[in-house]
């Protein structure tokens, strides 16, 4: 179970033909598996038609997650 005091949230929304698409958010307990599940949606991206929130919520406040460069 997640601490909801320190909850890292991934947004992201499927999208579909003449339609919206369906908004998920996963949360994670620690900003280093947020971060890992991000690049792998963007990895999803390239072969997916999704479409990715580029932050995530924690303590009330808004953190942009950026691709780690190598």
């Amino acid at each position: 179970m997640v601490n909801r005091e320190k909850e890292y949230i991934v947004k992201f929304r499927t999208k579909g033909t003449k339609v919206r698409g369906k908004q998920c958010e996963i949360a994670f307990s620690t900003m280093d598996n947020a971060e890992h599940f991000y690049e792998h949606l963007l990895d999803l991206k390239e072969n997916y038609d999704i479409e990715i929130s580029t932050r995530i919520v924690t303590d009330n406040r808004i953190i942009r997650i950026t691709r780690k460069t190598v």
